[in-house]
């Protein structure tokens, strides 16, 4: 039986993420379930401290209390100084983009963006609802998410797999301009996780 077009792109995301050597976790819709992914993610990396977005919305207070029972101290890191000893970021993803196996990441404030790029281990928590097929989907999407007016988001970002560079001497160099290791929990529609940024 060949999949539908949902599960194709699903497929897709998830066999080009992979390829870049994001590490995959699935949750059902439950903040239980999100927060316990989110604790597996982080001690697979042995990081002891952690910041959470503020844009995880009503299911982030259940991620920081299952952080905390698992021993990871978590920091506001509300300023840069404040987030560089962190080891590990969580944050939402607006949306993935299954041609390049990308999530984007949008916002207005500050916090979130400090946790999606300055700590070595990124967590991004993507809900399946907002799955799109191709680059093209997410321009159409960054464009209605960027509208001019107090809702339209100030920054975009589009993170595919951990950092890399090999502009010295064609080296390749994982995690010099952003996190060295990658992992998205992707969530079931969820109203505890609802919304982008």
């Amino acid at each position: 039986m060949a999949a539908t077009g949902v599960d194709a792109t699903l497929d897709r995301f998830l066999t080009r993420a992979e390829k870049l050597g994001v590490k995959i976790h699935r949750a059902g819709s439950s903040a239980e379930e999100v927060a316990r992914a989110v604790v597996e993610a982080i001690r697979a990396e042995g990081a002891s401290s952690a910041m959470v977005a503020d844009d995880l919305g009503a299911g982030r207070d259940d991620v920081v209390r299952a952080l905390e029972a698992a021993g990871v101290a978590v920091a506001p890191g509300a300023t840069p100084e404040a987030a560089d000893p962190v080891e590990a970021g969580v944050s939402r993803a607006a949306f993935a983009v299954a041609e390049t196996g990308s999530i984007g990441v949008v916002g207005n404030a500050l916090q979130p963006r400090l946790a999606t790029m300055l700590p070595p281990v990124y967590v991004a928590l993507v809900e399946r609802a907002v799955l799109l097929p191709s680059l093209d989907d997410a321009g159409a999407e960054l464009e209605r998410l960027m509208a001019p007016g107090p809702d339209g988001v100030r920054y975009a970002s589009l993170v595919t797999g951990p950092s890399r560079t090999a502009d010295v001497e064609k080296t390749l160099a994982v995690g010099v301009h952003g996190p060295r290791v990658v992992h998205l929990v992707l969530v079931d529609p969820s109203p505890a996780f609802a919304g982008a940024g």
